[in-house]
């Protein structure tokens, strides 16, 4: 099996990653409480939900990119045990979520014909999910 190991080099940084994905996880929660607590059917509650939105999803393409650009300094040793079935298990999944991705990408492409918005946001937000996968 490979196993990958990483040196012992920002394991004091790794609060400021668990902290920020708990601060994530909450402002999403609140996101979707506001959505169905001002649903009202007006478009003040769609606004608001593809704001949030929008907002999230913009600092989690930044913190996507810083990542990976910090995964890139990392040294990685490679040991000789195999990660077949994880591996395939993974790539299936991404797999699922890109063409996931797609659906929604397109649903949001062919509303924006309808004009507004609101179908401009659902289209910013529908490639921003992409790009993160």
């Amino acid at each position: 099996m490979m196993k990958y190991l990483v040196d012992n080099c920002c394991y004091i940084q790794a609060n400021k990653g668990l902290f920020l994905g708990i601060f994530i996880t909450s402002v999403t929660l609140v996101a979707v409480a506001c959505y169905f607590v001002f649903d009202s059917g007006d478009s003040t509650t769609i606004l608001l939900y593809f704001g949030t939105d929008l907002l999230l999803l913009s600092m989690l393409c930044v913190v996507v990119v810083a990542v990976f650009v910090k995964f890139q300094r990392l040294r990685f040793t490679l040991r000789t045990e195999s990660l077949i079935v994880d591996q395939s298990l993974l790539i299936i999944a991404v797999f699922g979520v890109f063409v996931l991705e797609c659906f929604h990408l397109v649903s949001a492409l062919h509303s924006i014909n309808a004009g507004g918005f609101i179908s401009a946001m659902a289209t910013a937000a529908a490639v921003l999910s992409f790009a993160q996968v």
